[in-house]
C-alpha cells in the first residue's frame, strides 16, 4: 500500500513540476510589442528597438521601414547615440518590415522569422550583461533545395550628426574604416572630455572568419552621403547558405564612456575566439555555423 501511495505521489509530484515548467516557460518567453522595448546593460546602457520603423531624414544610409533594435542609445555618459542604428538589409529589403511584435525573455528580443529573397531570416538581440554589449545573432534559413547568395548590409547612422571619426581600430595605427578591420571606435571627438555623446564600438567579424566585411560604404569620416545623414557607418558583405540548411551571423555593438574605455573594451575581440561571456546562450551546433566567426 505504502509503496503505490509513494508511487501516486512520485506521479503526481512530476506532473505538477511539468505543469509549472510549462507555465514558467510561456511566462519567460512574451511576445510583446518592439516599440516597447528596452534592453538594458552595466553602465546604464540602454538600447531602445522599434518595430517596422522607417526613421526618415537623419536615418541611416540605406535602411528604410523596417526593425532596428536601437533607434537610440544611451548611457551613463549621455544619450542619442544612434539615429537609426544596426539595420540589417538582404537583396536591398530592409528585415522587419511590417514586424511589430517580437519575443521578449529577459534582457533578450527575439524578431522573425521573416522571409526575405527565399530565405527566412530571424533576428535574436542580446543586452549582456557583463559588458555595455549588444550581441546581434542572426539567423538565414534556407527552405529550398538549391544554395542562396545573399549581399547583405549591415547599417546605421550615428546621432551626434558632426565630426564622427573613426578612432580605433583592430588595425593600428589606421585611422580610417577600411573593409580590414574587424572592429573600429566611433566617436564625435578625439578628445574624450569634448565629446558630446557616446563613443560607439563595430564588431563586423573575427580572426580567421571565413566571412568578412567585401566593402566598407560608409564610414564614420566620409562626408555626408546624401545632403541629411550623417555619422553613417555601413558595410556590405556576402554569404551562401546551402540548400535546406542555415547559417548564422553574429555581430557586437558597445557604448562606452570614453574613447579610451571603447578602446579597451574591444581587445576582447581580438582573440581568434570569443570568451564564455559573450557567447552566453548561443548552443555549439549553432556557434559552428556562424560565418563571420571562427568558433570552431
Amino acid at each position: 500500500m505504502r509503496t503505490r501511495s509513494r508511487g501516486r505521489r512520485t506521479a503526481a509530484t512530476l506532473a505538477l513540476v511539468a505543469a509549472l515548467t510549462l507555465v514558467a516557460s510561456v511566462a519567460w518567453s512574451v511576445p510583446t510589442a518592439i516599440d516597447d522595448v528596452l534592453l538594458t546593460g552595466p553602465q546604464g546602457a540602454e538600447w531602445d528597438a522599434e518595430g517596422d520603423y522607417d526613421y526618415g531624414s537623419g536615418g541611416p544610409c540605406y535602411a528604410r521601414e523596417g526593425f532596428t533594435p536601437a533607434d537610440d542609445a544611451s548611457n551613463d555618459y549621455s544619450s542619442d547615440v544612434f539615429d537609426g542604428g544596426l539595420y540589417l538589409l538582404v537583396n536591398g529589403q530592409t528585415f522587419g518590415a511590417g514586424i511589430e511584435t517580437g519575443n521578449l525573455t529577459g534582457q533578450q528580443l527575439k524578431v522573425g522569422p521573416q522571409k526575405l529573397r527565399g530565405v527566412k531570416v530571424t533576428r535574436t538581440e542580446r543586452a549582456l550583461q557583463t559588458s555595455p554589449t549588444l550581441r546581434s545573432l542572426i539567423r538565414f534559413k534556407n527552405p529550398t533545395n538549391n544554395e542562396r547568395s545573399l549581399t547583405l548590409i549591415w547599417d546605421s547612422a550615428l546621432g551626434a550628426d558632426d565630426d564622427e571619426e573613426t578612432r580605433a581600430s583592430s588595425n593600428p595605427p589606421n585611422l580610417a574604416h577600411t573593409k580590414f578591420d574587424r572592429w573600429i571606435v566611433a566617436s564625435d571627438n578625439a578628445d574624450s572630455e569634448s565629446l558630446s555623446d557616446p563613443p560607439v564600438t563595430f564588431v563586423f567579424f573575427g580572426k580567421s572568419a571565413p566571412t568578412r566585411v567585401a566593402r566598407v560604404l560608409y564610414a564614420p569620416e566620409d562626408p555626408d552621403p546624401a545632403g541629411d545623414r550623417e555619422g553613417c557607418v555601413s558595410v556590405r558583405l556576402r554569404i551562401k547558405v546551402p540548400a535546406k540548411s542555415a547559417r548564422f551571423l553574429l555581430f557586437f555593438t558597445e557604448i562606452g564612456l570614453s574613447n579610451e574605455a571603447n578602446i579597451s573594451m574591444a581587445r576582447k575581440f581580438n582573440k581568434r575566439g570569443l570568451n564564455n561571456a559573450l557567447l552566453k546562450g548561443i548552443p555549439k551546433n549553432v556557434r559552428n555555423k556562424v560565418l563571420n566567426w571562427d568558433l570552431g
